[in-house]
């Protein structure tokens, strides 16, 4: 008889947690969460920020200025567009110290654009939390120094899925380009993961550097959907060297450029003077792990035009490489590389 009534009430028990937590229309076994902050103006928005957290978005927003994030924050467009015009000589469209800033689109067809701005997104603060893009459309514009930014250590870059348009930055008097994750000088930036998605990074005016990473880069995943990353400097880019995309490895554990089977990445090369180089580096490795690489040449000038420059590279697991219309397919080949 004390074993049933025992049984009895563990069932009443488990009955009750069950009628707890539905009314709470929480899953069993979850960790309490607070319902996200919905904002529908860019005041609330604003407000919302300084206390970071979930945020999601309820109507379209025109922000008149950057937006500052200094806690860990998930931003969901929830279905509507979040347009960002900051201070092209002094602002950022997201300035983000000491935390993380994930962007996303729950409902699938918002969009987030900075369309001006000193930095696109600016990452400050030494710290391993970076930027996450899971399923949104990110376009940054109009950047006069640069769209993405990062002057601390240890910012990661990830994204799964959804489009990363960066396009006419680095304009300004010695603009940089599209991306500047790192420094030659120091160990700034962090590694760059692009899984999955769409990549469109062309037409920026820069000086010597369209994209620019100083730490590993992955480009596709192979259990992820498809990537197609597409780099491509401006036509009217300076008379100097111009490098569409610089891996700059100053420490012995980066591992360089790697292009994983679910990716495909298509640089071109354009201009009438002045050097080109696809790849540039001064001994990274680039491994093309079952993915494709191509790189093409546009370019009416007669300087040198370099596929791949200071480069190891390697090609395995049914990787694609072509390299057409530059003069000099890879210059300066370092031990183990394929040429």
């Amino acid at each position: 008889m004390m074993r049933g009534r025992k049984k009895s009430s563990v069932c009443m028990l488990v009955l009750s947690m069950l009628l707890f937590f539905s009314m709470l229309n929480l899953p069993v076994g979850s960790v309490y969460a607070a319902d996200p902050a919905e904002v529908g103006t860019e005041a609330e928005l604003v407000t919302a920020l300084t206390s970071g957290g979930n945020i999601k978005l309820t109507a379209d927003i025109s922000a008149t200025a950057g937006l500052t994030v200094s806690t860990d924050t998930v931003l969901d467009v929830n279905g509507h567009t979040l347009t960002i015009a900051a201070d092209p000589d002094s602002g950022a469209g997201f300035q983000v110290t000491d935390s993380s800033l994930t962007l996303t689109d729950s409902a699938g067809s918002g969009q987030i654009a900075i369309t001006s701005s000193l930095w696109g997104m600016k990452f400050d603060g030494d710290s391993s939390k970076g930027l996450i893009l899971k399923n949104v459309d990110l376009e940054i514009t109009g950047a006069t120094y640069v769209g993405l930014y990062s002057a601390a250590m240890g910012r990661p870059i990830t994204m799964d899925g959804g489009k990363l348009l960066i396009q006419n930055c680095g304009t300004g008097t010695n603009g940089w380009g599209a991306v500047r994750w790192g420094h030659a000088n120091a160990d700034y930036g962090g590694p760059v993961a692009f899984n999955s998605g769409v990549i469109d990074i062309e037409d920026n005016g820069y000086n010597w550097f369209n994209f620019y990473v100083s730490h590993d880069v992955i480009f596709g995943d192979a259990g992820s959907a498809p990537l197609t990353v597409t780099l491509k400097n401006a036509a009217t880019a300076g008379t100097g060297f111009e490098n569409t995309l610089q891996l700059t490895q100053i420490y012995a554990d980066h591992k360089g450029l790697t292009i994983n089977k679910n990716a495909t990445v298509n640089i071109t090369l354009t201009g009438s003077a002045g050097q080109r180089r696809g790849i540039n580096s001064d001994g990274a490795p680039v491994v093309i792990d079952g993915g494709v690489l191509n790189i093409d040449s546009e370019y009416t000038g007669s300087d040198n035009t370099y596929g791949l420059r200071g480069i190891t590279a390697s090609v395995v697991n049914g990787g694609t490489l072509n390299v057409s219309g530059t003069q000099i397919r890879c210059f300066k080949k370092r031990p183990g590389g394929i040429f």
